[in-house]
This record gives structure tokens, C-alpha cells and sequence, in this order.
């Protein structure tokens, strides 16, 4: 897993994969074509994905 320290690249991920969906593959592409000096590929945003979004969502719906 890649460590994401800058929040911007984070948020910038996020907004990605909201608009694509799951599509992993997609989101890659569309990343690097907006973010080109950034380079993660499909599985770490998958990874990224299921370690911190996933994993958030769960937690909000549990406190609810």
C-alpha cells in the first residue's frame, strides 16, 4: 500500500472514483491523465479504497 501523506492526492483519488464508480481500471486512467507526475495503479487505488473508504463508510453507518 502506497502511504498517502499529501491530503490532496487523497481527496483528488476520492473525487475520481466517485465519478467512475468501482471501476478500478478506469479510475487509473482517468487519474493519470489529470494527475500525470502521480502514478498509482489500479490495485493500490482499490487497496486505498477498501483500507479507507470502505472501512469509513462502515464506521459512520454503525454510529447511526
Amino acid at each position: 500500500m502506497i502511504a498517502y501523506s499529501d491530503s490532496n492526492e487523497i481527496v483528488d483519488i476520492i473525487f475520481v472514483l466517485d465519478e467512475i464508480g468501482r471501476n478500478y481500471c478506469r479510475v487509473e486512467k482517468l487519474y493519470r491523465n489529470r494527475y500525470p507526475f502521480r502514478h498509482p495503479n489500479a490495485m493500490q487505488i482499490k487497496e486505498f479504497y477498501y483500507e479507507n473508504v470502505e472501512e469509513s463508510v462502515k464506521e459512520i453507518a454503525n454510529k447511526s
